[in-house]
């Protein structure tokens, strides 16, 4: 897994990313998932939709407070050691 910093996205499709970072454009292949991390501002438009279905519904990551990916990934792993 390779983990990407830095870099602007220059376009995206099936099985193609393109990137620049620090000024030279590269182009990734050969994947079949990418995440994207962008922005610092919490967004949550589902969690009410979903809670109204009856299911537990946990919020972390960005969708709870805009913070770093370790963080995020914390909160990840005690929501699945609880349920």
């Amino acid at each position: 897994m390779d983990i990407i910093t830095g870099a602007t996205v220059k376009s995206l499709s099936k099985g193609e990313a393109v990137y620049e970072k620090d000024g030279t454009e590269h182009k990734l292949t050969g994947f079949e998932t990418i995440v994207l991390a962008l922005g610092t501002e919490s967004y949550n438009p589902l969690y009410e939709s979903l809670k109204k279905l009856d299911l537990d519904v946990y919020v972390i990551g960005d969708a709870q407070k805009a913070g770093k990916a370790i963080e995020a990934t914390n909160t990840a792993a005690e929501v699945a050691l609880k349920a």
